[in-house]
């Protein structure tokens, strides 16, 4: 058996990401560049789920450092690998069930490999299962989020379906984080990445805590190819109660500028909400649904901003994409999004805090009405967050 650290620069890590591969946004973009800054200076092996494994091994072919990478492909029970397909297991649980998998398959390669870290990145709840924290072996976990929660004054905003569903979300993850809950049994060190502040405080006790956001793991091209803006302004996630778009749609009753056109991209039980609201206060709405990655990035590069009024957002991915593609962007300054503008100083944004509900669909549309007017477009040239080197300094400094 190898020494751990037996030689510093070398690392051996293990890395546990439920989500990771290429070309998929979201959670797998952020599992693979993490796997590729590990591989980037150390050895990495990666439990993934076992459908990653073709796309993860076509990504990296041809890629320098590829055989620092080991993929290690694992799933839960086949019945419930089964259920999950058939749409009868819920995703939640049947993550917990591949966690514990995650967990037998670290204990035997630990055996073998001895690793000098682990990290766990995926899927990013800090209340969820997270089966390779039961090996003695230092650990690096997160950037986690969960913690953010809906400003006070603003549950009106949920209706009532969204209501019930907050305060379920509430005893659950409060319940799965006692039940969870391994990392207070560690005797080992722990350096905790936390996506934002509201989770940095929620987890103060666990060890040390930084705040790292994983959205700045998004990585895209750097063009000015996008052609001219387009009078929409661009609103792209799930139409789910939570993600607020019945905030949007006050916020551009409130914007004077009538070619303006507020587009919505994705789908979900809110789209007839969002629908009779905008007939209700006359706004100029098009709901485009779902499409696929490559036409909404087109669209988010060449919209004059995004408009992202999410109550509880952990991190805001699409926030990234759209500062990465030099688009100025509105929200509210609460949990990952304010986070992420502050990250981005190149590209003017405008973070409004939650204090009640109608001053911040003022200071929203105040935002929106700004880049409508002035069309401005970010700094690509300058200086962007740089997830890769956060990622390598957690591991030297998680040793010491």
């Amino acid at each position: 058996m190898l020494g751990r650290c037996q030689r510093r620069w070398l690392m051996k890590i293990l890395l546990s990401a439920y989500a990771c591969e290429p070309e998929k946004g979201s959670e797998p973009e952020v599992g693979l560049r993490t796997m590729l800054a590990a591989a980037s200076e150390h050895e990495v092996w990666v439990l993934t789920r076992s459908n990653n494994i073709d796309a993860l091994e076509g990504f990296l072919s041809d890629r320098s450092g590829s055989d620092r990478v080991h993929l290690v492909g694992i799933e839960a029970a086949r019945v419930a690998l089964w259920l999950k397909s058939k749409h009868v297991l819920p995703v939640q649980v049947y993550y917990h069930l591949w966690q514990r998998a995650a967990e037998r398959r670290a204990r035997l390669l630990d055996a073998q490999v001895a690793f000098d870290i682990v990290h766990h990145i995926t899927f990013a709840s800090y209340w969820a299962r997270t089966g390779v924290a039961v090996l003695d072996v230092p650990m690096v976990w997160g950037p986690v989020g969960g913690a953010v929660r809906t400003p006070r004054g603003f549950g009106r905003l949920l209706g009532l379906r969204g209501s019930v569903a907050e305060f379920f979300r509430s005893v659950v993850r409060a319940l799965a984080w006692r039940w969870n809950n391994q990392m207070r049994f560690r005797s080992v060190g722990t350096l905790v990445l936390a996506q934002n502040p509201d989770t940095a405080a929620r987890l103060s006790t666990i060890g040390d805590v930084r705040v790292v956001t994983n959205a700045t793991a998004v990585e895209l091209p750097q063009t000015d190819s996008h052609g001219p803006r387009s009078r929409d302004v661009v609103c792209a996630g799930r139409l789910i109660p939570w993600k607020a778009g019945v905030l949007a749609i006050r916020t551009m009753q409130a914007v004077q500028d009538p070619t303006a056109v507020l587009v919505f991209y994705g789908d979900g039980p809110e789209a007839k909400r969002i629908e009779r609201l905008a007939k209700e206060l006359a706004v100029r709405v098009r709901l485009e649904g779902n499409v696929d990655r490559e036409e909404l990035l087109d669209a988010v590069g060449r919209a004059p901003v995004l408009l992202h009024t999410a109550l509880h957002e952990e991190a805001g991915l699409v926030v990234a994409e759209a500062l990465s593609l030099g688009t100025p962007v509105v929200c509210l300054d609460h949990g990952g999004p304010g986070e992420l503008v502050r990250a981005w100083p190149s590209v003017p944004s405008v973070a409004v805090a939650p204090e009640s509900i109608d001053g911040a669909v003022k200071g929203l549309a105040d935002g929106v009405q700004y880049f409508l007017a002035e069309e401005i477009a970010g700094d690509l040239a300058k200086p962007r967050p740089a997830f890769d080197k956060q990622i390598l300094a957690a591991y030297r400094d998680v040793l010491g």
